[in-house]
Order: C-alpha cells, then sequence, then structure tokens
C-alpha cells in the first residue's frame, strides 16, 4: 500500500499496521525514491516482521544504534533489525556492521572492569532519548 493519510510518511520510510491477516505495511514516497536494492529489502523484512502472524517484533534497537550490541537473545529475536541484519550477512557474511560506525571512548571514565557496564547504559540512554525524541516529533 502506497498512502500516507496519517501523515507517518513525513517520519519514516515504511511502517505496519496490524499482525497476520490484517497486517498492511505502507510504503513512502522516500522508500520508492531509494535507490540500493539492499537498503529498500532490508526495509521489506524489517516491517514485514512487524506483522508477521507468530514473530510480531517491536523495535527494541536499530542496527545502527549502540543497544543492539547488548540485547538478550529474547529481545534480540523480538527484534525486528535483528532480522535485517541475519538476513543481509546470509546474503554476503560479514557484510553488516552492528552498532554505531565509531566505537565510543571510555578509556579513563571507568575502570576496566565497569567499563562494559558504563557502556551498556549509555547504550540504553540513546535508546530513550530516540524513543522520546520520536514520540514528541509525532505530537
Amino acid at each position: 500500500m502506497i498512502d500516507d493519510r496519517d501523515g507517518s510518511c513525513s517520519s519514516f520510510v515504511a511502517y505496519n499496521n496490524e499482525v497476520g491477516s490484517k497486517s498492511v505495511m505502507t510504503l513512502c514516497p522516500t522508500y520508492l525514491a531509494t535507490a540500493d536494492d539492499g537498503d529498500r529489502a532490508g526495509t521489506l523484512i524489517h516491517e514485514g516482521s512487524h506483522g508477521t502472524a507468530g514473530l510480531e517484533t517491536d523495535d527494541v534497537a536499530y542496527e545502527f544504534e549502540r543497544l543492539i550490541n547488548f540485547l538478550m537473545p529474547k529481545d534480540a529475536l523480538n527484534n525486528a533489525d535483528s532480522y535485517t541484519v541475519f538476513v543481509r550477512n546470509l546474503d554476503t557474511p560479514g557484510s553488516e556492521q552492528i552498532g554505531p560506525k565509531e566505537n565510543d571512548e571510555f578509556a579513563g571514565m571507568a575502570n576496566p572492569a565497569e567499563e562494559q557496564a558504563v557502556e551498556r547504559i549509555v547504550a540504553f540512554v540513546e535508546r530513550w532519548l530516540d524513543s522520546a525524541s520520536s514520540e514528541v516529533a509525532s505530537l
């Protein structure tokens, strides 16, 4: 479906409503303008996982966020971008970087035993801020 009655295309490339036989995926003009076949396929996998009965994923963490590196298996299996990254790496092994493009530097900010905990906290704060920003933008 290509439609934008609710105005969501101003914020998204595509989105999904409902699950199973009631599922409707909306492809926005920015999706159609995306030249990269891999990006378009990834969007279909991501949005399709939201509406697939029995899967019904959420957006727990996106592939470019710090949090994706800290997902527990249960959360990773409920995460739409986990499936996108999995399929892309099946197609071209090692092709998808998970997490931010640049590594954070925490040297000297915490002792070595605490660095992973600091990285995890920063990852959750980043996700919370992104979610809050998205919610405010939708008002």
